[in-house]
């Protein structure tokens, strides 16, 4: 198996791993899978340059890959005026509806990430978790290359994230199991996935 080279392959190679996976799960009907997402990661309040009015400015984050609620009606809605949103993405804005995440995945090449890097993504992760209390947040390392930090560094740095897996290739039936876990919770014990009724109840 070809290692993959850059973010964007390795983006592919686990979604599609994680859609083909969801779809053969007891949450196909539930859960979809999407890169490149945009997420409510914080909010301010101050003055709008142009009118000096007030605002919300809700900071949104886009996120590599990111499980969601499947229904439209799961999905919460954009804010009016005095709420500015920086920066939702286009479908976002056409559909007026935001998707509350589920788990969230920050995928990263093994030769392209610094220690400095692993500790703005952690913060990130610190703030997706504050606004979305039920949502994880897993940091993956794979494709080709080797990594460049010894692994007890990327866990003392990487702390915001919920789970760290450092080899996707070797460890991807492992996280998939976790995820698999993390969506059972958020069915069975927290109520945020609701029950599938039988049919032939």
């Amino acid at each position: 198996m070809t290692q993959a080279l850059s973010e964007d392959t390795l983006s592919t190679e686990v979604v599609d791993f994680f859609s083909s996976m969801v779809a053969t799960s007891d949450f196909r009907d539930q859960v979809v899978v999407r890169e490149k997402q945009q997420v409510v990661m914080n909010l301010a309040i101050g003055r709008d340059a142009k009118s000096a009015e007030w605002r919300y400015f809700i900071g949104c984050q886009q996120q590599d890959i990111v499980f969601f609620l499947k229904d439209d009606v799961e999905a919460i809605p954009v804010l009016p005026k005095p709420t500015q949103y920086h920066w939702l993405s286009t479908s976002q804005r056409e559909s007026g509806f935001i998707r509350v995440p589920l788990l969230v995945c920050e995928l990263k090449v093994n030769r392209n990430f610094t220690s400095d890097q692993f500790i703005t993504y952690s913060r990130i992760a610190e703030q997706i978790r504050d606004v979305h209390p039920y949502c994880g947040y897993y940091l993956i390392i794979g494709g080709a290359g080797r990594q460049q930090l010894m692994p007890e560094t990327i866990l003392r740095q990487a702390k915001g994230f919920n789970r760290v897996f450092l080899k996707w290739e070797d460890e991807k039936a492992v996280v998939w199991r976790d995820v698999e876990n993390h969506l059972s919770y958020l069915r069975d014990r927290a109520g945020v996935i609701a029950t599938r009724r039988d049919p032939r109840a």
